[in-house]
């Protein structure tokens, strides 16, 4: 029975509750709509509502009107106004159940105008902890996206070292760059990958650059796992640098033939303009497209050039139409003889006004050939016009065209720019502590983070600042270089080639359980880096290069070494790939059958195009009729062309349905057959569809030259679409044979 009343009065006390609620629901909406003239008549009659939580989340009708997010007229951020007006100054302090005040819930959607309505009416909020001891200006950088970066440059702006000393709650306000609040602050800025503010902070406060995060706090129950430094956590931003990039063939091209814009306060980054193309920073451009950057370059060079050439072209026109005149220089209250009333003369005019000009008094344009010179100018004008519109219609046509993943590109690249700028001066504040023991504890774990997620330009840096810490070991006895064998990062592995001898040093290692360096490179990779190369194949393909390429830097006392289980690393790795070889070797099959159709259908079609040549043949010698067309010579040559190729492609493919299918196969064997085939496949397709238009032409395009115009297209269906399917797998079967991906990619020298 009491159970039942304890029950009752909880159902009860809840309904009161959401009641409660519910009285402010047209006040909500109009909140939600902006609507200060509903709002304002709920106020009269309700004057505690501006004092109160309205929702159950207890929110305020300020937080509500604020959450709407950026103002798309002028009505939300009046009512924000008009409701800030109305309101003490103790209400603006209201939180929610998460601790925000509507200033930090403005930081939360990036409401700017909002955010400086309430920071002009009440600057301590600014320093006003929520939960986890967050500041607004926490939240703006916790939740930053890229259009809500305006909201973290006010905050930053606005927001000083220390709460202000004339708020008579200063002992409960909280600073907001100093020691944890600090470093949390810089985290989350980085976390949000806003590199440039990262930048400028830590040159306003160099200390957050050598500040280790307490991953225990007051607030917790728990310890939190996260990165321990800015460094850190700079470290685990795979995407920031140009290692995390996944572009492709053509992308990359783009990519390195776009300048970097140097933007940035930090003392270890000059602001400058935008750099040449020829000297943009050898880290951020593959060295495989330096080719493109030179084209790139010459290319904006000649364009130039031709824009000044169309400039000094337009003015000749003009002088030849009788519309120039030649304008003195003038002062900026001066008229001058008789076109002052026509041209209004600035201060840097030099040939004057084009249209004006038209309006000169007719002494000045030759009596002949009037009305020629008229309409000549006058086109000439519209000329003018339209190149001046050109560079907008350009631009216009490029966004509509162009992928939204090209339009990125140049962002991207800024970006990576900008963290390895960020990397450099953390690791600069770091070294300047001329404390080893802290280049231990700093700089140590951003190094494996780095090692195990592939960020070599990390990796590179740190090295650089601190080079006792390339032979640091982690708890297992791994070196960085171990954790990039395991993981298969080549981009990490690839520093080898960029040391001294001291590489043959440090990749000899045992293991507790007896296992050398190419016992590692025996093992499968991760699944996560197999699913980057396309077939079982050529994932088979991928693993014995690790495998050999790591066998290039074990000693020969090892190569032979049994671990704790008597096996050598030759038997770990065929245990490891025993299913991927079975996989592999259905992937070829299955390739290698589909292709070897197309191949005896394309030599079926050459060979009964050879014997039953179009036109027939003379009966008299045999020959064919239209052997002395120039087009049956191009049929002729291309249809045996044809042939060969399509021969060869067969015979390739027919290799592979016979091969053995032994490990080494997947080596070099069996991917050079599989690009012999691609190759001599597309080429007999192209050949083939050049004789089937050279045979349309020679029939029905005597006197019809326009017949070539629909054959040339309809024929380059075929070949451009073999080029987009096949094409990729082409290109990765050319890039990864031979060395592949391993191999020096940079002269900087790394130890």
């Amino acid at each position: 029975m009491f159970d039942e009343c304890c029950l009752s009065i909880n159902a009860e006390n809840k309904l009161q509750q959401e009641d409660k609620y519910w009285r402010y629901i047209s006040l909500v909406k109009a909140a939600l709509a902006g609507n200060w003239e509903i709002a304002e008549r709920f106020l009269d009659q309700n004057k505690t509502a501006l004092r109160v939580p309205i929702t159950k989340s207890l929110e305020t009708a300020l937080h509500i009107a604020v959450g709407t997010g950026k103002a798309r007229n002028g009505k939300a951020q009046n009512f924000v106004k008009k409701l800030v007006e109305s309101m003490p100054l103790e209400a603006l302090e209201l939180c929610d159940d998460k601790g925000y005040t509507a200033l930090h819930t403005a930081a939360w959607v990036g409401n700017t105008a909002a955010a400086m309505v309430l920071v002009q009416t009440h600057p301590a909020l600014l320093h006003i902890r929520a939960n986890y001891n967050r500041l607004p200006i926490h939240v703006a950088a916790m939740y930053g996206r890229k259009d809500s970066k305006d909201t973290l440059s006010y905050l930053l702006r606005v927001t000083k070292d220390d709460p202000p000393k004339n708020d008579p709650q200063v002992s409960k306000r909280y600073p907001a760059y100093k020691n944890q609040s600090g470093i949390w602050l810089l985290t989350y800025i980085i976390t949000s990958e806003f590199f440039d503010v990262a930048l400028d902070l830590i040159h306003r406060y160099p200390k957050l650059a050598t500040t280790r995060i307490q991953l225990k706090k007051p607030a917790d129950t728990k310890v939190r796992a996260g990165p321990t430094s800015a460094l850190a956590n700079l470290a685990m931003k795979v995407s920031a640098f140009p290692s995390g990039s996944r572009l492709n063939f053509w992308q990359w091209i783009i990519y390195s033939c776009i300048p970097v814009k140097v933007e940035s306060c930090s003392k270890y980054h000059s602001r400058g303009d935008i750099e040449d193309p020829m000297n943009t920073s050898q880290i951020l451009t593959n060295q495989k497209y330096n080719w493109a950057r030179v084209l790139w370059a010459n290319f904006c060079f000649f364009a130039h050039k031709v824009n000044q050439k169309l400039h000094f072209i337009h003015w000749k026109v003009f002088e030849f139409a009788g519309v120039s005149v030649k304008v003195e220089s003038c002062s900026k209250d001066q008229s001058r003889g008789d076109i002052e009333d026509q041209i209004s003369c600035s201060k840097s005019h030099s040939r004057g006004d084009i249209e004006d000009q038209m309006n000169t008094s007719p002494k000045l344009i030759n009596e002949k050939y009037n009305w020629v010179r008229f309409l000549w100018a006058n086109f000439c004008i519209s000329a003018h016009k339209a190149r001046q519109k050109l560079p907008f219609i350009l631009r216009k046509v490029f966004e509509f065209a162009v992928p939204r993943m090209i339009k990125r590109i140049p962002e991207e690249k800024q970006k990576h720019y900008q963290a390895l700028q960020l990397a450099k001066c953390l690791c600069k504040e770091i070294q300047s502590l001329n404390n080893s023991n802290y280049y231990e504890s700093l700089a140590k774990g951003p190094l494996f983070t780095a090692a195990k997620l592939g960020v070599h330009e990390v990796v590179e840096e740190i090295v650089d600042s601190f080079p006792s810490l390339v032979w640091a070991r982690d708890s297992d006895n791994y070196s960085i270089f171990h954790h990039a064998i395991v993981l298969r990062h080549e981009n990490v592995f690839n520093l080898l080639y960029q040391m001294s001898e001291h590489k043959r040093v440090i990749t000899v290692s045992i293991d507790k359980s007896n296992n050398t360096t190419l016992h590692w490179a025996g093992r499968l990779a991760p699944r996560n880096k197999l699913n980057l190369v396309p077939g079982a194949a050529l994932q088979m393909q991928r693993e014995l290069q690790w495998f050999e390429e790591v066998k290039k830097f074990v000693i020969p006392y090892y190569m032979h070494w049994q671990n704790n289980d008597e096996k050598t690393a030759e038997m770990v790795f065929t245990d490891a790939h025993k299913a991927l070889v079975v996989e592999g070797e259905k992937w070829m099959k299955d390739t290698a059958t589909s292709c070897t159709i197309a191949a005896a259908l394309i030599a079926t079609i050459a060979f009964a195009a050879a014997i039953s040549v179009p036109g027939g043949n003379d009966d008299a010698n045999g020959l064919p009729i239209l052997s002395n067309e120039t087009v049956f010579f191009v049929f002729a040559i291309s249809n045996a062309f044809s042939l060969f190729t399509s021969t060869t492609s067969l015979v390739m493919f027919l290799s592979i349905l016979t091969s053995t299918y032994a490990e080494k196969d997947f080596l070099f064997a069996l991917p050079k057959r599989l690009i012999i085939g691609l190759v001599t496949l597309f080429f007999s397709i192209t050949a083939m569809m050049i004789a089937f238009g050279s045979i349309v032409y020679l029939l029905f395009g005597y006197n019809k030259r326009w017949v070539l115009i629909p054959t040339v297209v309809f024929a380059g269906i075929p070949i451009i679409s073999f080029v987009c399917l096949e094409f990729p797998l082409l290109l990765n079967l050319i890039t990864s044979y031979g060395g592949g991906i391993f191999g020096k990619k940079s002269n900087r020298l790394f130890y």
